[in-house]
Parts: C-alpha cells; structure tokens; sequence
C-alpha cells in the first residue's frame, strides 16, 4: 500500500524548507560582498585624490572587511565561534599557519625566482643588504614634483630619487654620505664631487647643481644606479645665488622637511610591515571571507543539499575534490575578483586573479582547524614571502 498525501508531507515540508532556507542567505552574502566591495572600491578612489585617505587607505580597508560583518553579526545576535571568530583555538591555528608558511617557503623561492627572471626578466642578486631600505615614510613618487621650483625625495624598492626644479634661481644640493657612491644624475644639472671635480669614480660627497632656468634634474642613488647604496645619507637643499635655503618634500604625501634632512636606511620596515600584513591585510580580509562568507556559503550549500536528500549536517556542504569544499571554492573565487577588481595605481590587473589559489589553502585551514587565525597566519606569511623576495630582483 503507497503512502497517503498526509504521511507524505511533513517529509516533503521538511525539504521545502531547507531548499527555502538557502536562498536567503544567498542574497544575504551576496549583498555583504557587493556593498564591501563598493567600500573598498570607493576608498581607493577617494585615495587617489584626497592625501590623508590615501595614508590611512589600509586602515580604512581593513574597518570594511571587519566592520561591515562584524555588524550583521551583532545584529542578527549570531555566535562569533560559528563563524570561526574566537581566541579558543587561535594558538593551534596560528601553529597551522607556521608550519604551513614553512612547508610552502621551498617551492615559492623556487617559482618566485622563475617568474621573475624568465616571464618579467628581472636580474636576480641576492645580499643581505638588499633588506636594508630606505624609510617607509618616502614611499611614493610625488605626483606634483616638478611642476614648482623646488626639491623633492621619494623612494621606490631599494633606489632613493632627488627631483630638483629650478626656477629663475639655480638650485643646488649638496650629498654626504658615509661611504663612497655615485648618483645617476638625468637631466641638464652639473655633478661635482669634491673640490670641483667631474670625472668618473665613487666619492662620499656630491654636488648636484641645476642652473637652467625651469628645467628640472632626476638624480637617482642605489640600485639599479650601479653606484653604490649609502647607509646614511645627509642632503642640503638651498639656491646659490641669493644662499637662500631650500624646503624639500618627501615621499608620496610631499612632507615639509626643512632645507636639510637625514636619511638612513634600515630595518625597521620588516616590524611594519608583518603588523601591517596580520593587523591591516591578513586579519580583516580573513575575517570576511574565511570568517564570515565562507561559513554563510558552506551553510546555504549545506540547506540545499539536505532539501535534496544529501543528508549532510549543518555546516557540511558536501562533497569535497581534492579536500576543497563547494564554499571554499566558491569564497576563493570572490577573492580574487575582489582583488582584480579594486585598481593598484590606477590599473586593473588581471594577474591578481592568481590569488585564487593560495585563497583555496586559507579556505582549507579555516575548515581544517574551525578558526581562522590559521588562514590569518598563512595569509601573512605568504605576503611577506613576496615582499622578502622581492628586494633581490630588478
């Protein structure tokens, strides 16, 4: 005898309501992700014009990808520990992380190196004193540099750029260093070392003039120059003809620093930057996509799959190829076209699509350990694997 209409339709309710319940949190992630990306998307564009939010860009990103789930969250009255957000297992997870780091460190030395010299044909020069960099606070070229009488100095990787202007005046600048070097002077402007001279060979003073009216000098000391990279380096900026001193700007954000600074470099930006990445990358970008969006797909996917009889339990979306699971996949794909999509210097660069794979390992650790300061961990180390090697190509 068959089942009568009645015996069959708490069974079928059951399934019509967990096939339901995946279509609400569906819109409801999707609509997290867009809004955080139009966030982020607005901050970079704001930054690009207005100085102060390009300083605090990082800051600002990491209040989107922290604030925006952290008040869903709160509002909806849902446990952190659900989501993967807890101090209960982070220490174990952060071990994850360290292992992971190192087992991984081998095989990316060796296809950091072969992308860089044979797709982007980049030298390669290992030294120690290649981690020595000039301070962070000179990052970036000015963009108004030139457009003034005046001197500028910026850094960029290991090479630390003197933009000279004149203008009716001659500018002058003096370089003492504590080692012998050459800068590469491009431009009309005269280099001397000392006692007048112009030949060829390294010295420890330099005279940098520029005697054209409104022209303008790029002078350039470290590698790729070929002269040399002073440790400390002492700079005199002022116009010879009436001794008036010269103000010179520095870095991106073109701070006022007198008509003489000191410069040195060092290692302090290594301490920057690996809070940098745990504090302002890794932990608010893991917090909404391992953190939040993920556990939100793997429940929707989980809904659907019990509606259609999988039989899976709360959280559990199913079958996994190669241990990667359907909301892994899925978070690892709008990973990276959250990276594709958002500009670096104004382009948009499809080669940061490629963070799609190392999203897959983060994804894996956050189900592997039920936290995420294993994906934290792993995240930033796979960062600062790029930035240690990087100084080491040009």
């Amino acid at each position: 005898m068959s089942d009568s209409p009645t015996d069959k339709q708490p069974h079928q309710t059951d399934r019509q309501d967990e096939q339901a319940a995946a279509k609400p949190i569906l819109q409801e992630s999707g609509a997290i992700y867009v809004g955080a990306l139009l966030l982020v998307l607005a901050c970079v564009l704001v930054a690009s014009a207005v100085p102060i939010v390009a300083q605090n860009l990082y800051a600002l990103v990491a209040a989107v990808f922290v604030g925006l789930p952290y008040w869903w969250l709160t509002r909806k009255g849902w446990s952190f520990e659900r989501f993967g957000l807890t101090w209960e297992r982070a220490g174990r997870g952060a071990i994850w992380g360290l292992v992971f780091t190192a087992i991984t460190l081998g095989p990316f030395a060796v296809g950091y190196w072969w992308w860089e010299t044979k797709v982007m044909e980049r030298e390669y020069a290992f030294s120690v004193d290649n981690f020595f960099k000039w301070p962070v606070e000179l990052d970036g070229r000015p963009d108004q540099w030139g457009n003034e009488s005046g001197v500028w100095t910026w850094a960029s990787g290991q090479t630390l750029h003197i933009g000279m202007r004149a203008g009716q005046e001659p500018v002058e600048v003096t370089l003492r260093a504590d080692e012998a070097f050459r800068p590469r002077v491009i431009g009309p402007a005269t280099l001397r070392g000392p006692e007048g001279k112009t030949g060829p060979g390294e010295h420890s003073e330099w005279t940098i003039e520029l005697a054209q009216p409104h022209k303008r000098t790029e002078v350039r000391i470290g590698r790729p120059t070929g002269g040399g990279t002073p440790d400390a380096l002492r700079i005199n900026a002022w116009r010879p003809e009436s001794d008036a001193p010269v103000v010179i700007r520095q870095g991106a954000a073109e701070i006022e620093a007198g008509s003489t600074v000191e410069i040195d470099r060092g290692l302090t930006w290594i301490v920057l930057w690996v809070l940098t990445q745990l504090v302002f990358i890794a932990l608010p970008e893991e917090f909404f996509y391992r953190g939040y969006l993920q556990t939100r797909l793997s429940e929707a996917f989980a809904a659907r799959r019990r509606a259609r009889g999988g039989g899976e339990r709360e959280g559990e979306d199913g079958r996994r190829v190669l241990g990667i699971s359907a909301s892994n996949a899925l978070t690892s794909v709008l990973f990276a076209i959250g990276h594709v999509l958002i500009p670096v210097g104004g382009a948009i660069m499809i080669t940061r699509a490629a963070v799609f794979f190392p999203s897959l390992v983060f994804g894996w650790l956050r189900e592997r350990t039920d936290t995420i300061a294993a994906s934290v961990v792993y995240h930033a180390g796979a960062n600062l694997m790029v930035l240690m090697a990087a100084p080491h190509f040009y």
